[in-house]
């Protein structure tokens, strides 16, 4: 019980901490700067929730913030997250995406918006697609995002 106590309270501050870094990355649009802020935080078996915080927050925002995470995942991606850091993020975007739906009108659009272009940016190859809706729900919001954004590439 004690460790995972620890582990919890690691989490609950890693995700305090990015929030922070996220929104003064929205302010200063600093790519090295948020690196190495997230480089110092020594979580990389965190990147996955890095990327769904990331995205969720940026859909609460405009245009310019939405297009300012997607190169920021594209740089992410070829300075320290794997493919599957990215996968696994969107998992659990999409695996959120019913709460998410409820808070803000156009969720799943726009998050087919993000998978088609982390797609197109090279992040993500269009049979991460295929794994990522094999882990959700059949017929779920999420199952359906994932065939929108197919939708949008191809």
């Amino acid at each position: 019980c004690g460790r995972q106590q620890v582990e919890d309270e690691k989490l609950k501050r890693f995700k305090e901490k990015i929030v922070t870094i996220i929104h003064e990355y929205f302010n200063s649009d600093d790519i090295p700067e948020l690196i190495r802020s997230l480089e110092n935080l020594g979580a990389p078996e965190y990147n996955p929730i890095f990327l769904k915080k990331l995205i969720t927050l940026a859909l609460d925002r405009k245009n310019h913030e939405k297009e300012m995470a997607s190169v920021l995942l594209s740089s992410l991606h070829i300075e320290m997250f794997t493919t599957e850091d990215v996968a696994d993020g969107f998992v659990m975007l999409l695996e959120s995406a019913e709460d998410t739906a409820l808070d803000i009108l156009d969720a799943s659009n726009e998050l087919a918006l993000f998978l088609a272009r982390a797609v197109i940016d090279d992040v993500l190859a269009p049979f991460n697609l295929e794994e990522i809706s094999s882990k959700l729900r059949p017929n779920s919001s999420g199952t359906e995002t994932v065939k929108m954004a197919r939708s949008l590439i191809f």
